[in-house]
């Protein structure tokens, strides 16, 4: 089954907003990142953004928990965004997590993939 492209954006939100993930703009709200003046650095380059097989959507999210002092956040931080896909113009959702054990953020992006394409049929 086809979805349309605001039909797409629509589910993925409400899917990625049921496991607890937020936008960039509603974790900065975060008093811990109001008062964070400095960002972490980061290595993410143009040849990272190449080498990511994904247009760079991986190494944006990376570079955007750094660059936006989402570490100052002492909790898991999960992070979505719904994105343009450079070359093609397609729609994508974008699933990050930081601050948590890995196993458990793997267990957390397979659970709200699979809920997504689920959802879309």
């Amino acid at each position: 089954m086809s979805s349309s492209p605001t039909e797409f954006l629509r589910v993925a939100t409400n899917t990625a907003e049921h496991f607890g993930f937020q936008t960039v703009d509603q974790l900065l709200k975060s008093p811990e990142c109001k008062e964070c003046s400095k960002s972490q650095p980061h290595k993410i380059n143009a040849t990272n953004k190449r080498a990511d097989d994904i247009y760079g959507l991986l190494s944006k999210g990376v570079a955007t928990f750094c660059e936006q002092k989402l570490h100052a956040l002492e909790k898991p931080v999960l992070l979505y965004s719904i994105e343009q896909v450079p070359y093609s113009g397609e729609a994508a959702v974008t699933f990050h997590i930081f601050n948590v054990e890995r196993s458990i953020a793997e267990a957390i992006l397979i659970q709200a993939t699979r809920a997504l394409a689920n959802d879309l049929g």
